[in-house]
């Protein structure tokens, strides 16, 4: 199995990293939890494969970027399962970054929480943006 994020991480499963581990160079171990998963999955990072020749990929920026505050209505729901929860719950996007967006919730939320959002990214732009996410801090 082979993922690649949205900021250009590339991430390799255990199973493909045994496959190809002497023709690259890889990160750090990521250990993700998975639903229906009894033990975590782990994932290490791309960073250059060394054969036939070498490449190197770029470093992917770091989570903490500079943060823009901003203030954009958000209708959101919850999901639970593959299935979404009747409520449909108003919030606030407080600042975005390249790596994500802070939303003000008003009230908890649990950490991995599945959820789909309704955003409307523009003043000008009529119709709403469904994004699904996942709550990584509360």
């Amino acid at each position: 199995m082979l993922i690649a994020d949205l900021r250009g991480q590339i991430l390799l499963s255990e199973q493909t990293w045994n496959h190809v581990s002497s023709k690259i160079e890889t990160g750090l171990v990521n250990e993700v939890n998975a639903k229906e998963q009894t033990s975590p999955l782990l994932f290490c990072e791309l960073r250059a494969i060394t054969s036939p020749t070498r490449l190197e990929l770029i470093l992917r920026e770091n989570h903490r970027t500079l943060r823009n505050p901003v203030c954009i209505p958000v209708s959101y729901q919850l999901l639970q399962g593959k299935s979404m929860l009747p409520d449909t719950l108003e919030g606030e996007v407080i600042n975005i970054s390249y790596g994500g967006m802070l939303v003000n919730a008003g009230m908890p939320i649990n950490p991995f929480a599945d959820i789909k959002m309704s955003v409307n990214p523009s003043p000008i732009h009529k119709a709403s943006v469904d994004l699904y996410s996942k709550a990584m801090y509360v």
